[in-house]
């Protein structure tokens, strides 16, 4: 079955009820979307896109997205989410390295393509979402004009076919495209609906982008194959979260634990819907926050390469993560991938029982694919202890990306892009754990001039060509970086620079 057949399949009973709710969804129902999508998929015909075919999608939430995303995979193109904080460079080598047939953007974010590094990375026909377009052409189709193709049936696409190209934090380069497949997308999906306990009627709060894995297959798609429904709230503002819990009825949500202190002590009086709480990672006090809240709470471990391996649906301490979920082996390696006793740290590994339900390979990067795979078994690059009963507990990240508010940030490109500023010499950037159980962005420069470059000046460069979720909170101008006797950059010993002793980007 390919994820068409199973949002079809599930479909049935549909057309009266809300499916997408939330000041973004406009209150259509799964029927409605996909009327939508049958019509996108003969408009995308007659427009050359193939099975196969990538296409760019850059756009906010709306229910036209939705119907696009859906469309695509009933097509059987292979659709490539851009998250829409991206611009300049990091958007032109992402053009230039998935070569999309078609971009797809919804009008507040059409401008980015004119920059000019993005014109010369890659050029595509470009379909905008609700624009009207007066004299549409060969290179820029109008939304009216999609809608206005006879509904035409979905292709025969395998399950092991190209779903998505989802792009995460590189390691130690750029940020690699996950090639995931229709049979990922429905176990991921159904995995994330039992990890939080969906059910028929369940509201899920949807304040992730759609361009996110967990906010278009775990929020939607999810929402879609449990017969439930998805208020679209984008974005996440602690101010109204319960107010919008409340008025679109949400029953269920997914927050990250940097998130709970915000929203505690607004929590009202008189109550709310909300009756599933799924927590990444768990606080300390997770007990406590699910009696305030009248929630049951949950927690889970997972990645855009190995789907959803680990899962508590009632846990008992903060420190587990869960066990091994149905359809996963694991070990726990040392870095000869040799396996190693409970209660010893080293590098989780894992191989699914059925194929096509993790990551297939990394786009257009052979040398990569391997190394994530290496010895038979997918390497997450997170390092756990598993316990004697079985449960994980994360300990750390083996890999060179920094966690932020739910966002994975490539070191490489954020150095990358401190470095086009003319004074920056050299950068480097890592991560620093906070009591909120995140990691804020600390950036280490060295000035090209005997006069340190102001971090304010820095700053400001960052925010200009930089996602804000990147723009580091801690900066520090030192007179060369700290490195080993090969020559490389000696992170560890940036990470343990207290940041009391930086400057705070917040204090100014």
């Amino acid at each position: 079955m390919n994820l068409w057949q199973a949002l079809e399949a599930n479909a049935e009973g549909a057309d009266r009820r809300v499916f997408l709710a939330g000041s973004l969804g406009g209150g259509a129902t799964r029927a409605e979307l996909l009327a939508m999508a049958r019509r996108l998929i003969a408009a995308f015909r007659h427009w050359g896109v193939t099975a196969g075919d990538r296409v760019a999608v850059l756009a906010s939430a709306s229910k036209e997205l939705v119907a696009c995303q859906w469309a695509l995979a009933g097509l059987g193109a292979i659709q490539v989410p851009i998250n829409t904080s991206w611009r300049g460079l990091l958007l032109a080598d992402l053009l230039r390295d998935t070569e999309p047939r078609l971009i797809v953007a919804s009008v507040d974010q059409a401008e980015k393509l004119d920059d000019p590094h993005v014109h010369a990375g890659w050029r595509a026909p470009l379909l905008m979402i609700g624009e009207a377009v007066a004299a549409p052409t060969a290179a820029r189709y109008a939304w009216q004009e999609a809608l206005s193709f006879a509904p035409q049936e979905a292709a025969p696409v395998a399950s092991h076919a190209p779903l998505v190209i989802l792009f995460t934090s590189g390691t130690t380069g750029r940020s690699k495209g996950v090639v995931l497949s229709h049979r990922w997308g429905i176990d991921y999906s159904l995995r994330a609906n039992a990890a939080l306990g969906i059910e028929p009627g369940d509201r899920h709060y949807g304040f992730l982008p759609l361009f996110h894995i967990a906010g278009q297959y775990a929020h939607v798609v999810g929402a879609a194959l449990a017969g439930a429904s998805v208020a679209l709230c984008e974005p996440f503002r602690a101010s109204s979260f319960w107010q919008e819990v409340e008025t679109h009825g949400c029953t269920a949500a997914v927050l990250m634990s940097s998130m709970v202190a915000a929203v505690r002590a607004s929590y009202p009086a008189t109550g709310s819907p909300l009756r599933k709480l799924h927590l990444i990672p768990l606080p300390p006090d997770f007990v406590a926050l699910g009696k305030k809240f009248a929630c049951h709470i949950s927690t889970n471990y997972g990645s855009t390469e190995a789907s959803i391996p680990l899962m508590n649906r009632s846990p008992t301490d903060a420190r587990s993560c869960g066990t091994l979920c149905e359809g996963y082996e694991a070990r726990i390696v040392d870095e000869w991938d040799q396996a190693l006793p409970d209660g010893t740290a080293g590098e989780l590994v894992l191989r699914p029982a059925q194929p096509w339900t993790v990551m297939s390979e990394y786009w257009g990067r052979p040398e990569a694919t391997s190394a994530a795979w290496r010895n038979g078994w997918l390497h997450t690059g997170d390092i756990f202890v598993r316990r004697a009963d079985q449960h994980f507990e994360f300990v750390d990240r083996a890999k060179d990306a920094i966690r932020r508010k739910g966002e994975n940030i490539s070191t490489f490109e954020l150095e990358m892009l401190a470095c086009l500023h003319p004074e920056v010499e050299e950068a480097a950037a890592v991560g620093i754990d906070t009591d909120a159980q995140d990691q804020e962005v600390a950036l280490f420069y060295v000035s090209k001039s005997p006069s340190p470059l102001a971090p304010s000046r820095l700053v400001e460069h960052l925010e200009a060509v930089a996602p804000r979720f990147m723009v580091p909170r801690y900066l520090c101008a030192m007179a060369s970086l700290p490195r080993t006797d090969t020559g490389k950059v000696q992170k560890a010993q940036l990470r343990g620079v207290g940041p009391a002793s930086l400057w705070d980007r917040r204090e100014q």
